[in-house]
C-alpha cells in the first residue's frame, strides 16, 4: 500500500495600474503537467492561493516518485490591459506584486460591445480564424483581446495577436477571410508560419505575409461593367487570375515571392480588346484604364 502528499505554499498576489490595485485581473497559471489554476484578483486588486511545488507517492517499501509541478507559465490579462506572461517557480512562499497598465492598442473599451462582436470565429483547437462578416484589424485585435481573457492558451500566454505599436501585428494561428473584407489601411500583420486565405471573394486592406510570402494586390478601376479580365503567366501562359463578368474594377490578389511578368486582356461587347504587359512586383499596383468604344460593331 502506498501512501500521498504534496509540498505547498502560500501565494499572495496583487496587480497594480497606475498606483491602484486593479480588480477583476486574471491570472491563469499552467503547472509542468499543463494543468490550469485560474485566480481573480478581488476589489483591491489581491488575491490568495496555495501553490503546490510537488507530488510524493510513498510505497509500501518506502521508495519514493516525485512528481514536480513548478516552475509555472502565467498569463495575467484583463481586457483594457496589456496581457503579461511569465514564469515563476513556486519552492517557497511567495508575495508578488504584478505591475500593469492599459492597453493604448485596444480601439473598444466596452468589453460587452466586443463580446458581442459576430462573424469572427476563433478554433482554438485547429488553431484558425475564419472571418464571415466585416471588420476592421483593430476589432480582430480586440475581440482576440477579450478572448484571450476566456480562453488562455499555455503556448501563447500574451494572445494569439499581439502589437507593440497598433500598425504592426503578429498572428500565430491561420486566417481565413470569408466572403468579406477585413478592412486595415496603414496595417501589417505577419503572420510568415501560417496561412492566409482569402475565399469567397474575400478582401483585405491590410498587408499580410504569411508563410507564402506577402500578399499583394493588383487591380484594374474605370472598367465597363460586365468586362471580362484575364491575367496570364507570360512566361508559359498559364492563367493566374480572371473574372467573366466584372463591375468597374478588378483585383488580383497574390502572395509576392519573386517578380512575374504578366498579360491582361480585357474584353467588353461593343469595345475595343486592351492588352496590358506588366510586372507584378512586390508593392499593389492599381491601374486606371478606359475602354474605346468599338466604332464598328454593331449588335444586329
Amino acid at each position: 500500500m502506498s501512501s500521498y502528499l504534496n509540498k505547498q505554499w502560500a501565494w499572495d498576489l496583487s496587480t497594480v495600474n497606475d498606483g491602484t490595485g486593479e480588480a477583476d485581473v486574471n491570472v491563469y497559471l499552467w503547472n509542468t503537467a499543463g494543468v490550469i489554476t485560474h485566480i481573480v484578483t478581488d476589489s483591491n486588486g489581491s488575491n490568495s492561493a496555495y501553490m503546490t511545488e510537488a507530488d510524493y507517492t510513498i510505497d509500501n517499501t518506502d521508495d519514493v516518485t516525485e512528481n514536480k509541478h513548478t516552475p509555472h507559465v502565467l498569463s495575467i490579462c484583463k481586457y483594457g490591459v496589456t496581457p503579461k506572461a511569465l514564469n515563476i517557480a513556486f519552492v517557497s512562499s511567495r508575495v508578488d506584486t504584478f505591475y500593469i497598465s492599459n492597453n493604448p492598442y485596444v480601439t473598444e473599451s466596452d468589453a460587452a460591445t466586443v463580446a458581442g462582436y459576430t462573424g469572427i470565429d476563433i478554433d482554438h483547437t485547429n488553431k484558425i480564424i475564419t472571418i464571415t462578416e466585416g471588420h476592421t484589424v483593430n476589432e480582430l485585435y480586440d475581440y482576440c483581446q477579450y478572448d484571450m481573457t476566456q480562453n488562455p492558451i499555455k503556448e501563447f500566454p500574451e494572445g494569439i495577436l499581439t502589437t507593440n505599436n497598433g500598425s504592426d501585428y503578429t498572428l500565430v494561428y491561420d486566417l481565413t477571410v470569408d466572403g468579406v473584407n477585413l478592412a486595415g489601411t496603414g496595417k501589417y500583420i505577419d503572420m510568415h508560419n501560417n496561412t492566409f486565405t482569402l475565399s469567397n471573394s474575400g478582401s483585405t486592406s491590410a498587408k499580410v505575409r504569411d508563410i507564402n510570402g506577402v500578399l499583394v494586390t493588383f487591380g484594374l478601376t474605370g472598367l465597363q461593367d460586365n468586362s471580362e479580365v484575364r491575367v496570364y503567366k507570360k512566361s508559359d501562359m498559364s492563367e493566374l487570375a480572371g473574372i467573366e463578368d466584372s463591375g468597374s474594377s478588378f483585383t488580383y490578389n497574390y502572395n509576392y515571392t519573386e517578380d512575374v511578368d504578366i498579360i491582361v486582356v480585357v474584353y467588353a461587347v461593343g469595345y475595343n480588346p486592351i492588352r496590358i504587359e506588366l510586372t507584378l512586383g512586390s508593392s499593389d499596383n492599381s491601374i486606371p484604364i478606359q475602354q474605346q468604344k468599338d466604332r464598328w460593331y454593331k449588335n444586329d
